[in-house]
């Protein structure tokens, strides 16, 4: 397929040769080219449609290839990439063949506008018809390129159909392959558990063969106790009695200790009324705590109402000096007013001189003038000979300009006259008006100054009074203040001493948890001791009252046995009495009389050594009995030791917190001092200011202060009331301080009272219980004496009884009686060995 594509790509590529030449060439050379171009391609087009053919068919054979063979589907898909390449590379060349056809159409065109002959024409029509041929050829192709890309695609969605079922197929084998394996475990885990059932039914198989032995020995083993227990039935009658009296013993033991219990109820009741005091104790201490507070919340507000009153009484002070600055401007102004009058005075008295100058000037003058003016009258009459009448003229006209410039002259000395009274008149009145003024104002600021020496007279009393308090409230202060700073560190210390000692205490109540965990463990075992002691117990009083039954059908079986063996006794000594006469008789009752002698001896020498160990474990059963409740009372007395203790703690951390409060609060009110002495000094607060640079700042502060008020308050300075409410502070605190040691000291002495008096209590109802325990061990033991007697002449009122013929069947009573109260004594052996060990172990 391949192959035919390329042979019709070089019959194309031979073709658009030709059709380059004939459009290079003109004329009569282009026809003939043409013509040739024509026929060449006329005669290639069929060979095209055999290559397509051909293709075609290779088309099906492949197809029939691909059916057929399986094996080359990637080869197949290989040649179908390529065939799509060279299918995209036909469809780029069917584009181009179609942009030539154009532009042959164009040329076509343009050579018919050019030549119009019917040759050439003729030759256009077979061009334009070998064109079409051309399209048709190429829509073929097209359709064919469409066909054999149909072809590709149903191919490729065969052979994606194909991988998806490859894929399956590869899943559904990786499924099966896991399913085998699952299957392959399976089978392997079944063979394993196979092995082991087998191996389990051998073993099950050997248990039931030993359980099947066991089986046999224990029935023979019951035979031999249901023997053994035929025997024993005539013992367990003797023992009936003493079991009896010991329930009796344990009914009173039971008794005595319900009684105990309620004792220790009583006492944990009179614990529970301890700690309700010991609380309403506390509640009573924390309500005067909150008095103290209280009283130092009162010091405080006394000390802010002392601030206050300082800054009243500095106000006063201002206000003091701010009347005698009044009083001074006031004299300045009377100074300044005293010195106007005396300036207007010496004005008045200089006016005045000036005016009698100028009397006196205009007075010599006028005289001046009168006497020119007699002397000129004079010379005139001497003269008014010698002189003319002009002349005469003269002179009058002088004298009338002379006179009335005399007239002018008085007329302005009248007016300055004039003006001179007004004016001293208006200064006399702005004098007399000044005058009263100034008696009115020194009368005025006369009484002002009086109120003001009254009032401050009764404020310097007040203040004398107020600073004297103050100077006693400040001492104690300053005691107190003193004495919260002792406390201070003395609690300090004590708190780091407590700190020590909550961490010791942190440490024991560490290793107290540690010995309450092993003695509630140790407690829980011995509960748990306790209870399968009980059940042993109940086991044992259920075996006793089935023991009782069985007795009760044994006693009649031996009053039955009785009975024949008196029967036959009777018989034996009728036949005695029939055979006294035989000496052979007479030697076998001798001898059978001794025997039974030396039997009655062994049993009593067998009867006093087990009556010995009955009392040694008696004896050891008493005194592990006393040893587990001396360690019952010893964990209980622990125990209560770690509640006080735990108790103490949680006490110590709620003084701790309250020390710490108080601490914080003296802390607080000591910062507070400092700001409000830093907002009275007039300097910026600052967390890291030290008491020293305070005390200088103060210092210089109460200089300035003592600089400016030495006229007002030299008695008293701004220190000494700084020092006595120190002073009165330090008194307070030390007070408090004293009050608060008294009543922890009270508190702890109670305490301690309460404890030796519990202590004492318990030692008291220890001490009761033991010698409660003591007689009723006494009297156990004279009960269990009795019983031993009773049995004991019992028994041998039963020996009596008893014949000779019976004696063998003592015997035999007696050793299985020994067998069974050595097995006993080695179960309780047992049994105490292990309660030792688990004791040891907890």
């Amino acid at each position: 397929m391949i192959f035919n594509l390329k042979k019709s790509k070089k019959n194309e590529d031979g073709s658009n040769k030709d059709s380059k030449k004939t459009n290079e060439t003109s004329g009569t050379e282009k026809k003939e080219k043409s013509n040739k171009w024509y026929n060449k391609i006329v005669n290639s087009s069929p060979k095209k449609d055999k290559n397509n053919d051909s293709s075609i068919v290779y088309d099906d054979e492949s197809k029939g290839g691909e059916n057929d063979h399986h094996v080359k589907e990637y080869e197949l898909e290989d040649q179908l990439k390529e065939t799509l390449k060279s299918i995209t590379s036909l469809s780029i060349k069917i584009k181009e063949y179609e942009i030539k056809v154009e532009e042959l159409e164009n040329e076509l065109k343009l050579e018919k506008e050019k030549q119009i002959n019917k040759e050439y024409e003729k030759e256009l029509n077979e061009k334009s018809e070998y064109v079409k041929r051309q399209m048709e050829l190429l829509k073929e192709k097209e359709l064919n390129i469409s066909l054999k890309e149909n072809k590709i695609n149903n191919k490729e969605l065969i052979a994606l159909k194909r991988e998806e079922k490859l894929n399956d197929i590869e899943n559904e084998y990786v499924e099966k392959n896991k399913e085998k394996e699952k299957l392959n475990y399976e089978v392997t885990n079944i063979k394993m558990s196979l092995d082991k059932l087998t191996c389990e039914i051998q073993e099950k198989k050997e248990n039931l063969e030993k359980i099947n032995k066991k089986v046999i020995e224990k029935e023979n083993n019951l035979r031999e106790l249901k023997e053994f227990m035929k025997e024993k039935n005539e013992i367990i009658e003797s023992l009936n009695g003493t079991i009896n009296d010991k329930k009796n013993a344990y009914e009173k033991l039971e008794i005595s200790f319900e009684e105990k219990r309620k004792m220790i109820e009583m006492l944990d009741s009179k614990l529970v009324e301890k700690e309700e005091n010991f609380a309403n104790k506390q509640m009573k201490l924390e309500k005067n705590n909150e008095i103290i507070i209280e009283k130092l919340k009162d010091i405080e507000s006394r000390e802010t109402e002392f601030k206050n009153k300082e800054e009243q009484f500095t106000n006063m002070e201002n206000e003091l000096n701010n009347l005698k600055k009044d009083l001074s401007k006031n004299e300045c102004q009377m100074e300044v007013y005293k010195l106007e009058i005396k300036d207007l005075s010496q004005s008045l008295v200089e006016k005045e001189r000036e005016i009698f100058e100028i009397k006196n000037e205009y007075d010599s003058k006028i005289n001046n003038m009168k006497e020119k003016l007699s002397n000129l009258n004079d010379k005139d009459i001497s003269d008014i000979v010698l002189h003319s009448e002009e002349d005469i003229n003269k002179q009058k006209m002088e004298n009338e300009k002379i006179n009335k410039l005399l007239k002018e002259k008085e007329m302005e000395l009248n007016e300055i006259h004039k003006k001179y009274n007004l004016e001293v008149e208006k200064i006399k009145n702005e004098l007399n008006e000044k005058e009263e003024e100034l008696e009115k104002n020194k009368k005025t600021h006369t009484d002002e100054i009086k109120i003001w020496k009254k009032k401050i007279e009764d404020a310097k009393e007040g203040h004398n009074n107020e600073i004297n308090e103050l100077n006693s409230k400040l001492n104690k202060l300053n005691k107190e203040k003193d004495n919260i700073e002792n406390e201070n560190r003395e609690l300090n210390d004590k708190i780091g001493l407590l700190n020590n000692e909550v961490n010791i205490l942190n440490k024991d109540k560490q290793t107290l948890g540690n010995d309450v965990k092993t003695l509630n463990d140790l407690i829980n075992n011995l509960k748990n001791e306790i209870n399968t002691s009980d059940n042993k117990m109940n086991k044992m009083k259920e075996d006793l009252a089935m023991l009782n039954e069985e007795m009760e059908g044994k006693c009649v079986v031996i009053e039955e046995i009785e009975k024949k063996y008196k029967n036959e006794i009777f018989m034996l000594e009728e036949k005695l009495k029939e055979k006294e006469n035989y000496a052979d008789l007479n030697d076998e009752i001798s001898i059978l009389r001794n025997s039974i002698y030396v039997k009655e001896k062994e049993f009593i020498e067998m009867k006093e050594f087990y009556e010995n160990k009955i009392n040694l474990c008696n004896k050891n059963y008493e005194e592990k009995k006393n040893i587990y409740e001396n360690e019952l009372n010893s964990l209980r007395l622990k125990y209560d030791s770690e509640q006080s203790l735990i108790k103490q703690i949680d006490e110590l951390n709620i003084q701790k917190l309250k020390t710490e409060e108080k601490y914080l609060q003296l802390y607080n009110d000591n910062m507070d001092m400092f700001r409000s002495i830093c907002t009275q000094i007039n300097m910026p607060y600052s967390e890291n200011i030290k008491g020293s640079d305070l005390v200088d700042f103060v210092t210089a502060y109460i200089k300035r202060r003592e600089e400016s008020l030495s006229d007002a308050n030299p008695d008293s300075t701004h220190k000494e009331v700084v020092a006595e409410l120190e002073k009165r502070h330090a008194a307070v605190v030390a007070e408090l301080e004293e009050k608060h040691k008294a009543e922890m000291i009270k508190l702890e002495e109670g305490h301690k009272e309460e404890t030796i008096i519990l202590e004492e209590k318990h030692k008291d109802v220890v001490t009761k219980l033991g010698e409660q325990h003591k007689e009723e061990i006494a009297k156990l033991k004279e009960g269990h004496a009795t019983v031993v007697t009773e049995l004991e002449e019992k028994h041998k009122e039963e020996i009596v009884k008893l014949g000779e013929g019976n004696r063998e069947v003592v015997a035999e009573l007696e050793e299985k009686h020994g067998n069974f109260v050595a097995g006993l004594e080695e179960k309780h052996k047992a049994e105490t060995a292990k309660l030792e060990e688990g004791h040891k172990d907890s």
